[in-house]
């Protein structure tokens, strides 16, 4: 596991919490995380996740998805930081979403789904280890 996923998962942690007690991810966090997942990015010469990213953002905006959008501003960022692995993490968070969606955790609009993002990412990294 590199700082990277280190940083990356306590960020995610940070999100979660502000999620559960006030509804809202902070765009200061996101911010950050974008910032540092950039330099990642150009440290390891990959351009290419940036583009998963941006493509993630238009995928979950355009979508119906019951999703608020610091939700889909962090699960836009987090591929800057697992590069590889992304496509395990996007498994895992299908799961996690089905999950969600099913057992009414995602029938009101207050709900947080942080939870579900901070579950995949560990599940993407202990598969990875």
């Amino acid at each position: 596991m590199s700082v990277w996923q280190v940083f990356l998962i306590m960020a995610v942690i940070f999100c979660t919490v502000s999620d559960l007690k006030h509804h809202v991810i902070p765009n200061s966090c996101l911010t950050m995380l974008l910032i540092l997942g950039l330099i990642h990015i150009s440290i390891e010469m990959t351009y290419g996740y940036l583009m998963m990213s941006i493509i993630l953002v238009a995928a979950f905006t355009a979508s119906r998805i019951n999703l608020g959008g610091g939700d889909i501003k962090l699960i836009s960022v987090i591929p800057l930081y697992l590069l590889n692995e992304t496509g395990m993490f996007l498994f895992w968070l299908c799961i996690s979403y089905l999950w969600y969606h099913f057992t009414g955790q995602g029938s009101k609009r207050q709900r947080a789904f942080a939870p579900a993002i901070l579950f995949s990412v560990i599940m993407t990294m202990l598969c990875n280890v």
